[in-house]
């Protein structure tokens, strides 16, 4: 991982405010420039004026859009739009496998369950910051299974 660029500059959506300031700490330690702003939901960073002239190097989104997965490809490249291109990982407790199967399709840079270890956490950033999308354990777990399970019936 020899080309990384630093991820500064975070913007968390999530309902939980304590999020953002929780994954600050947990990248400090590999990054001592990190700076996390939050949002509790998609609109307003992609409409509020306060937004508008702003970049930002990762978006963590802690939801899911609602609806279809197209809703979800349209948020992601909004997001990366409206920020300058930056990485955009999910981090949410539900999984999807169609997430994982629309990974590249949809531009999305990660894919972590929102009970991983900080270990985990921390590979996510440093995988994302070397330029690889990074699909947390959890969720590769669930979707091997699941194509297990399809090859079974």
């Amino acid at each position: 991982m020899t080309n990384t660029k630093p991820l500064n500059r975070i913007l968390v959506i999530d309902e939980v405010p304590v999020i953002a300031f929780g994954l600050q700490q947990v990248f400090l330690s590999l990054n001592t420039s990190i700076t996390a702003e939050h949002s509790d939901n998609i609109l307003q960073p992609l409409s509020a004026v306060a937004y508008k002239n702003k970049s930002f190097d990762l978006v963590v989104l802690g939801m899911l859009p609602d609806g279809s997965s197209e809703n979800v490809q349209e948020v992601l490249t909004d997001l990366k739009k409206q920020f300058g291109n930056p990485k955009v990982m999910l981090y949410v407790t539900e999984y999807d496998h169609m997430i994982i199967e629309k990974i590249e399709e949809w531009g999305l840079d990660g894919y972590v369950h929102k009970y991983e270890s900080i270990e985990e956490l921390q590979r996510a950033y440093t995988c994302l910051a070397a330029d690889e999308r990074y699909i947390s354990e959890m969720f590769h777990t669930l979707f091997n299974d699941y194509h297990l399970n399809l090859k079974l019936l």
